[in-house]
């Protein structure tokens, strides 16, 4: 999710664990707490090229999870904070622990046993901009604010937070329902299914063809499902079976579900289909990764280098471009 839907949720969770603000450095903790993992985003400014491998590993892990809290504990510690060390490594760990469960309803996945597997989990119910949740949030911290009491302040933060749940309760409702109509129209198995940008009222099925895909765009509650344009992936091509042989990063494999590969030139490039929302086109490119031929000194294939600029100029250029294929 978002880093304002991050924050509001501690905020939100805060109001209902201490609603009179009695308790040192108990929003302070869990909001910060909510918002730590995604300090990651740092790689892209050291390592552009693999900066979205990166994301969702170290910092979103339960296995690093603890260590993490701890830090965290210590540093409000030395910070000055009065409240025990045990009190504040809850706080941390539960602010930490509700991140990641946010950025498990995304499809980006989430590495939750890193270091020990690449391997990315996720729900997939809900897109990474939320109006609705985030809304639930808003709305809950300004209603919260007039209540008389602590009391009552409590019950209306826990009464979003249920809000919360039962939202994504109808998302995942909602995506199956769409599973099924993909399946009864494609008759192929479904590689993948993502919600399009900003509600889970549409989603895009996208299911492997020879040489590709067909994707198909789901209004679930109307109980439509529209042919999108198929989409072309030279897998075959021999540049890309190189490459694919020799030269693709940590965590490459886990992080793309739906790789379309295309040879430009001497480069071979890739992107996940997942990030490349109907909605938007078909054309927005903020994870694309490309590989050039080996150079002089021989070695195959390598990825591309890039800096923060090239990512930034790419994802603009290609939004620029859009035209909506309007299907929802």
């Amino acid at each position: 999710m978002d880093l304002a839907t991050h924050a509001l949720a501690g905020l939100v969770l805060a109001r209902a664990a201490d609603p009179s603000g009695t308790r040192p450095g108990t929003a302070a903790v869990l909001v910060v707490g909510s918002l730590l993992p995604d300090i990651d985003m740092v790689a892209a400014l050291f390592d552009p090229a693999r900066a979205p491998l990166l994301r969702h590993t170290a910092t979103h892990s339960l296995i690093l999870l603890p260590a993490m809290a701890a830090g965290l504990a210590v540093a409000v510690r030395l910070a000055g904070a009065r409240a025990p060390g045990g009190h504040l490594f809850v706080l941390a760990a539960t602010g930490i622990g509700l991140h990641i469960l946010l950025d498990l309803l995304n499809a980006y996945g989430v590495a939750l046993l890193f270091p020990l597997s690449d391997a990315r989990f996720e729900f997939g119910l809900l897109f990474v901009l939320d109006p609705v949740l985030t809304g639930i949030l808003v709305l809950a911290l300004a209603l919260s604010r007039l209540a008389p009491s602590p009391r009552r302040r409590a019950a209306v933060a826990a009464a979003a937070l249920l809000l919360c749940v039962a939202y994504v309760d109808v998302a995942a409702g909602l995506r199956q329902r769409s599973a099924d109509l993909v399946a009864a129209t494609a008759h192929a198995p479904l590689v993948d299914l993502v919600p399009e940008p900003l509600s889970p009222w549409c989603w895009r099925g996208i299911v492997a063809r020879p040489g590709g895909y067909a994707q198909y765009a789901v209004r679930p509650v109307a109980g439509v499902v529209t042919p999108l344009d198929p989409v072309v992936s030279d897998e075959r091509a021999a540049a890309v079976v190189a490459v694919r042989r020799s030269a693709l990063p940590a965590g490459f494999d886990a992080f793309l579900r739906a790789p379309v590969w295309q040879v430009d030139g001497e480069r071979v490039t890739v992107h996940d289909l997942r990030y490349r929302f109907a909605l938007l086109g078909n054309r927005w490119d903020p994870f694309g990764f490309a590989f050039e031929p080996a150079g002089a000194g021989g070695g195959g294939p390598r990825l591309a280098t890039a800096t923060l600029s090239d990512r930034l100029d790419r994802a603009f250029a290609t939004l620029s471009r859009l035209s909506p294929e309007g299907a929802c």
